[in-house]
């Protein structure tokens, strides 16, 4: 149980990560900053499902 948590704590620093980086980026005045958060709140929740998802697949086939 410890890897789910884990993984998911480095998912949620890598989604974070994009947010800042996506954040310092040069980009027009008018594009909208809710975007770059729903964008970046959908990465994270992807990212961890994926990682719960191959953690059930590694626990079932290894």
């Amino acid at each position: 149980m410890t890897i789910p948590l884990v993984t998911t704590a480095i998912a949620a620093g890598i989604s974070a990560l994009l947010l800042i980086i996506f954040i310092c980026m040069p980009h027009p005045h008018d594009e909208p900053w809710g975007f770059l958060f729903i964008f970046s709140a959908f990465a994270s929740a992807f990212t961890t499902a994926a990682v719960w998802l191959g953690w059930l697949i590694y626990s079932l086939f290894a």
